[in-house]
């Protein structure tokens, strides 16, 4: 016998009829506005929504859910009417202002949903979502040990824009009276009077392009010193990498007559090798300006 049709339709609402997925939301967008279906009116009944979330890049780290308006059927344990988000119900009203941040992790995305019966209904939601991007991490440093080597931020690859970084030195012991920088790269944005990118030790700015195998002699004589590295806005380069010794005043004076400074070009041979040495802070006039060389 035939079943008529009215009795199936009175079991399907007695029983609640299958939800319709009447809102699907995919982004990558830095900032996305997600409002419930049919804001600010009520949304409607059995209705099922996913919202997801695509990280934009791999310098995004996070995204902020930021609840502007939330107002959903109140129930125990969100069993009714909820807005789900990283496996927690959240349902009722909330503040202005209620946020929830969800790291991407190893995933690429982040999802949403939305849920409601077919009993009591809200006036829905709007939310503010926010791709976040990774902190930078720090490039302050400390040094105290006798040998030491100071890069700049990523070396070797370049450093980026807007950075500021300080280093400290702490004398390894007692008796160091100056640092021997010998430089393995240098590379900072050249400036003539270094505005720009800069490496600052001893209150002298260091920039352009220095040699692989240059001697910087920096006189030490607190008992710390902060050398700093700031870049701007605009250009950068591949940084520097500086092998450091701390070296002691007794035995300076033998050390100073076997490194030769290069203050006058000299025909070379094959059994004789320069150093140029740049010397900052010192009682004696610098022979080479630590302003380097500007035309790489």
């Amino acid at each position: 016998m035939a079943v008529p049709i009215f009795i199936l339709s009175l079991v399907a609402l007695t029983y609640g009829a299958p939800t319709v997925k009447e809102c699907e939301l995919t982004t990558g967008r830095t900032l996305t506005i997600i409002k419930s279906v049919g804001f600010p009116s009520k949304y409607g009944s059995n209705v099922d929504c996913e919202y997801t979330v695509r990280r934009r890049s791999r310098s995004v780290c996070s995204v902020t859910f930021l609840f502007n308006v939330m107002d959903l059927e109140q129930s125990d344990n969100c069993s009714k009417d909820y807005l789900m988000l990283k496996g927690e119900k959240m349902c009722g009203s909330k503040p202005i202002g209620f946020s929830r941040t969800v790291s991407f992790s190893d995933k690429d995305k982040v999802t949403m949903s939305f849920h409601s019966d077919n009993e009591t209904r809200g006036l829905g939601y709007m939310v503010t979502v926010v791709q976040q991007d990774c902190p930078i991490p720090s490039c302050d440093a400390t040094f105290d040990t006798e040998d030491f080597v100071l890069t700049s931020p990523n070396y070797p690859l370049p450093y980026d824009n807007g950075r500021t970084c300080t280093y400290v030195v702490k004398k390894s012991d007692p008796t160091v009276c100056r640092l021997i920088v010998k430089v393995e790269a240098f590379d900072v944005e050249p400036d003539s009077e270094c505005l720009s990118d800069y490496l600052m030790v001893n209150g002298d700015r260091l920039c352009g392009v220095m040699t692989a195998g240059q001697i910087v002699d920096v006189s030490f004589t607190n008992s710390t010193m902060t050398l700093e590295f700031q870049s701007d806005h605009v250009t950068t380069r591949d940084g520097f990498k500086l092998n450091v010794h701390q070296q002691s005043c007794d035995i300076s004076t033998t050390t100073a007559t076997t490194i030769a400074v290069n203050s006058s070009p000299q025909p070379s041979t094959a059994t004789e090798q320069t150093t140029e040495v740049v010397i900052l802070n010192t009682s004696t006039a610098p022979t080479t300006s630590p302003v380097l060389d500007t035309t790489h």
